[in-house]
């Protein structure tokens, strides 16, 4: 499994606070079957400069890496970018994808989108780069239902939390999603070992007991597919 949504970092953010809580956290996500991961800190243009967040970043990558144990995932450096007026003009945004690839993790405005955010969004895609909208689920309650269809039909990805298909809350409109292909990546979005822990495990289990195991390993083999191809699923 991959899970490109994680806090694990230590000390750049609100997720790990420690080398070892970080160190933790990649053991928990090894025993889940996780062998490929990405580092998403958060970054937010109106408090941060983008050098500023690179550097900060290197420093805690630093750390960890040479702590790291065998047999933990592999690592993939990128960020979670908070969406802000005019992102779709940021002339380092490119910098802020995962890993060599053109997959870049935005936060949403938690409120409904206007027009001009949406049509933000798909200039992002214009540029070449490929959107992914972090954590889907959080945003249902503020949207309207025909934003996902639009913005799927646009080519623009969505990734889900671990937790969301775990609470009867967002589970069914989140599992409604994944059938029908407009959700391609599932990801943990862990923050610590006690509050927001990685439950991909449990996730995988909720889908293949929902599904069946060959739609589940079909989902993550498309996953690792999409990642591989630079995240260019939409042609």
């Amino acid at each position: 499994m991959i899970d490109l949504h994680t806090h694990i970092l230590p000390n750049v953010d609100d997720g790990s606070s420690s080398l070892e809580e970080s160190l933790a956290l990649l053991r928990m996500l090894a025993s889940q079957g996780v062998n490929l991961t990405a580092a998403t800190p958060h970054f937010y243009a109106t408090s941060d400069t983008p050098e500023q967040f690179f550097r900060r970043r290197e420093a805690a990558w630093q750390q960890l890496s040479g702590a790291m144990e065998s047999g933990m995932p592999c690592v993939l450096l990128g960020a979670e970018v908070a969406f802000y007026r005019n992102i779709s003009q940021m002339q380092q945004l490119e910098r802020f994808c995962i890993g060599s690839s053109r997959l870049l993790l935005i936060e949403m405005p938690f409120e409904p989108w206007s027009e001009r955010v949406l049509a933000e969004t798909l200039e992002i895609s214009e540029r070449g780069i490929q959107v992914m909208l972090a954590h889907v689920e959080r945003y249902f309650r503020f949207q309207r239902a025909d934003v996902w269809q639009r913005l799927s039909d646009r080519g623009v990805c969505m990734q889900t939390n671990a937790n969301a298909l775990l609470r009867m809350a967002s589970a069914g409109k989140t599992l409604r999603m994944l059938r029908r292909g407009m959700i391609q990546f599932l990801a943990s979005d862990c923050h610590n070992l006690k509050t927001r822990p990685p439950r991909m495990q449990e996730a995988a289990r909720k889908l293949s007991k929902r599904f069946g195991d060959d739609f589940t390993a079909d989902f993550f083999r498309r996953e690792e597919q999409l990642l591989r191809e630079g995240c260019a699923w939409y042609a």
